[in-house]
C-alpha cells in the first residue's frame, strides 16, 4: 500500500547525501530566509527573480543548513520537503482518489515539522492549465493562510506578477525576497564552487582556467540567459560531451583518466 509520505521529496535528506547542487555565496538571501521564517506574521519567504538567477539553488542551500543544524534553535528539527506531483498522479487511479491523497498529504504536513518548498505557481493558484497542481492549490492556500503549513516559494518574475502579486490573501502571508542576477565576479566564484560536483559526476578534472573561460564566453556571447545558470550549463555541457568521447578513448588507448583542460586544448 502506498503511503502519502511516498509523495514527498525530502530535500534535507538529499542535502545530507550531497545530492543537491551546492550553493556558493548568496549569504544575504539565506539569512533573509531564516529571518522571515522566524517572524510572527508574513513568515513564508517567496524568492522571485528572472529564470536562471539561482532561486531554487538558494532553497537547496537552506535545506543544507537545516540538515546540519546551521539554523536557530526554533528551526532545528525541521525538514524542507516538496510534493512529487507526477508520482502522486501516477499512483492514483481517479480524480476522487487523487483528491483524497492530497487531503491526507496536507494533514500529514500539518502535523510534522516541515517547511514545504513550492516551485510551481500552480500549487499556489488554480491556473487554467491542469498540470496536476490545480487541486493542490485548493488545499494549500487555506493551510498557508491559517499558518498550519510553512513554505518557501521559488517562482520566476512573470509567474509572480501574473498569479501571486495581485492576490491580496496570499501576499498577506508571504514576504518577498528579490533575487538578482549575480555579477561577473560572483558568477566566477559560484561556477568554481560547483565544479567539484561535475568533477565527481563525470570523473574528470576541470581546471579553474576552463571555468574562467566558460564564464567569460557566456558573458560575451550568451545574451538571452542569466548568470550563474548559463556558465554552469556550459561546464555541464562540455563535460557531458567529454564523457561521450572518453569511452572511445578508453577503448582505443586504454586511458582511464582525462583532463578537461588537456582535452579542450587538443
Amino acid at each position: 500500500m502506498v503511503e502519502v509520505s511516498d509523495f514527498l521529496i525530502d530535500y534535507t535528506s538529499l542535502a545530507l547525501q550531497d545530492k543537491l547542487q551546492p550553493l556558493v555565496g548568496r549569504d544575504s538571501e539565506l539569512k533573509r530566509i531564516v529571518q522571515i521564517l522566524l517572524r510572527l506574521n508574513k513568515n513564508n519567504p517567496i524568492l522571485t527573480g528572472l529564470q536562471g538567477v539561482g532561486k531554487k539553488t538558494i532553497c537547496y542551500g537552506f535545506a543544507r543548513q537545516l540538515a546540519y543544524n546551521l539554523v536557530p534553535e526554533e528551526l532545528r528539527g525541521y525538514r524542507l520537503v516538496g510534493i512529487d506531483v507526477a508520482k502522486l498522479m501516477i499512483a492514483t487511479n481517479s480524480f476522487e482518489e487523487y483528491e483524497e491523497a492530497i487531503k491526507k498529504l496536507f494533514a500529514k504536513l500539518s502535523d510534522e515539522k516541515v517547511i514545504l518548498l513550492i516551485k510551481e505557481a500552480g500549487m499556489l493558484v488554480r491556473k487554467d492549465v491542469d498540470d496536476g497542481t490545480r487541486e493542490i492549490a485548493k488545499y494549500l492556500k487555506p493551510k498557508l493562510l491559517s499558518g498550519d503549513i510553512k513554505a518557501i516559494i521559488a517562482i520566476d518574475t512573470i509567474n509572480f506578477k501574473t498569479f501571486v502579486e495581485n492576490d491580496a490573501d496570499l501576499m498577506s502571508v508571504l514576504q518577498v525576497i528579490r533575487v538578482e542576477e549575480c555579477n561577473l565576479k560572483e558568477a566566477m566564484e559560484i561556477t568554481k564552487g560547483v565544479k567539484s560536483s561535475f568533477e565527481s559526476h563525470y570523473d574528470v578534472r576541470i581546471d579553474n582556467e576552463a571555468v574562467e573561460s566558460a564564464v567569460m564566453l557566456t558573458s560575451r556571447y550568451v545574451k538571452n540567459r542569466l548568470f550563474p545558470e548559463k556558465s554552469i550549463d556550459l561546464i555541464d555541457d562540455a563535460a557531458s560531451l567529454l564523457l561521450m568521447d572518453i569511452s572511445n578513448y578508453k577503448i582505443s588507448y586504454g586511458a582511464d583518466y582525462w583532463d578537461l583542460d588537456r582535452y579542450s586544448n587538443g
